[in-house]
């Protein structure tokens, strides 16, 4: 069984293996065709998870979408008792189907956060890297998720830059469509080729060093006001926080949305949840006045995308 981290998350494993072959990934040569884990093992696994005391489960795979019964998985692990929140650690956004998208907004217990790998933001790139959507598609699909899940759905992302041929009209075309989506949480890394994919075979295409480092700059600044945008959207609102740190009167974890929050919760234990009204944003948190944000929580809490 899969370890609570920190008493409060567990990732629960349902899915491997991948058939999309995107031209830049060497997951489908070495994890092999997809696979999914039997549906009884599955919730078996879910509900000794949820006694043991864990209070939210993160559905992980290779590529979680294709796991083959994800809706019902939804549903059912949803539907445990003591079970607080359900997530997906990430998912392809070709997988958000309306089946899938009706029982997520169907499962109280199921967290408003989606991560959507979109890599790029220009048709090129994209066909180059055989994503198998455009960005017109990318956006249509984010519009059904907010349709079904709310406007305030929490989206993230991965932004692969200085993919080979990705020229300077590509790469303003994906921080532009980035400011499109309102994308909250962007997780920015540059090009790396993997022998044996098809993308390292493009050796005459490849970005120079230093304009994939400008590049990540550029990308990493826009990821931060990104963040900040959407976490401020909740300053002054009441929110849930899931307790995953505790120092004295002061707690920290996340809300429903994924937005890291500190503040003041006297008495409070790990894996409680507690109401919290944040009043700023500071280090990629929103924060309460009474909060020092240099306190000593220890490790940075991981991140699961």
């Amino acid at each position: 069984m899969d370890k609570p981290r920190l008493h409060t998350r567990a990732f629960l494993k349902v899915q491997d293996g991948c058939n999309h072959y995107c031209s830049y990934c060497i997951v489908p040569y070495v994890r092999g065709k997809p696979v999914s884990r039997d549906l009884d093992e599955s919730l078996e696994e879910a509900r000794k998870i949820v006694s043991s005391g864990c209070p939210e489960i993160v559905l992980t795979g290779i590529h979680l979408g294709l796991y083959e019964k994800l809706p019902e998985l939804v549903r059912r692990v949803g539907a445990i008792p003591g079970l607080k929140r359900l997530r997906f650690g990430s998912i392809e956004p070709f997988a958000l189907d309306d089946a899938l998208l009706d029982a997520l907004a169907e499962t109280p217990t199921f967290c408003p956060h989606l991560h959507l790998p979109l890599q790029s933001g220009d048709d090129g790139v994209l066909k180059n890297m055989r994503r198998g959507y455009t960005a017109d598609e990318f956006a249509e699909i984010v519009s059904r998720a907010r349709e079904k899940l709310g406007e305030r759905l929490h989206i993230s992302t991965d932004l692969m830059v200085a993919f080979p041929g990705e020229d300077e009209r590509a790469f303003e075309n994906s921080m532009h469509f980035l400011k499109k989506i309102s994308f909250g949480k962007v997780h920015v890394f540059p090009y790396s080729p993997r022998e044996g994919t098809d993308a390292a075979r493009q050796s005459a295409l490849l970005i120079p060093q230093k304009t994939a480092q400008e590049r990540v700059r550029q990308a990493l600044s826009l990821a931060s006001e990104l963040h900040k945008n959407y976490s401020e959207t909740w300053i002054g609102e009441t929110v849930s926080v899931l307790v995953e740190k505790t120092e004295g009167k002061n707690v920290r974890g996340l809300t429903p949305h994924f937005v890291r929050v500190a503040g003041s919760a006297p008495s409070a234990k790990v894996g409680a949840e507690v109401s919290i009204t944040p009043v700023r944003y500071e280090n990629e948190m929103l924060l309460t006045d009474d909060i020092d944000v240099q306190m000593n929580f220890g490790d940075q809490i991981a991140e699961f995308l």
